[in-house]
């Protein structure tokens, strides 16, 4: 038998006050030690906040925005549970589908990964109120 994935509230483990995007031309630079890379996959039909992002932040796989998330308790908590290892290098991933107003969340560490859902609105509430690059 399959198990359903549950469903977490995002803004508990990546609120927007500790989530910044990021312009596509950084993303090869090391991040600070306590940033998370955050990998936003929009899909062709999905509408959602991206239109709204301005500057060089959307890069063409998918409609893909990266950004990175400060650790916190919460997130270190449930990505130390994937298989009970705390892990330099991590990876998250919100894919967000045509079809449904759930979204996949995929914590990715090496040697495990764990999959969640998450609601549209806490996704759009994060692009909304999160840090964004600065147009130059």
């Amino acid at each position: 038998m399959v198990k359903a994935f549950e469903f977490l509230k995002l803004k508990s483990y990546i609120p927007a006050e500790l989530f910044r995007i990021i312009d596509k031309e950084v993303l090869g630079l090391r991040p600070g030690r306590s940033d998370i890379l955050v990998k936003i996959v929009k899909f062709k039909k999905q509408k959602i906040i991206f239109s709204d992002i301005s500057g060089n932040t959307v890069h063409d796989e998918y409609d893909t925005v990266y950004g990175y998330v400060r650790n916190n308790n919460n997130l270190s908590e449930l990505i130390k549970g994937i298989n009970g290892k705390e892990y330099s290098e991590k990876e998250i991933e919100i894919h967000l589908h045509d079809t449904k107003d759930e979204f996949i969340l995929q914590l990715k560490v090496p040697g495990g990964e764990r999959t969640y859902f998450v609601s549209l609105s806490e996704v759009n509430e994060l692009m909304e109120n999160c840090l964004k690059p600065v147009p130059v």
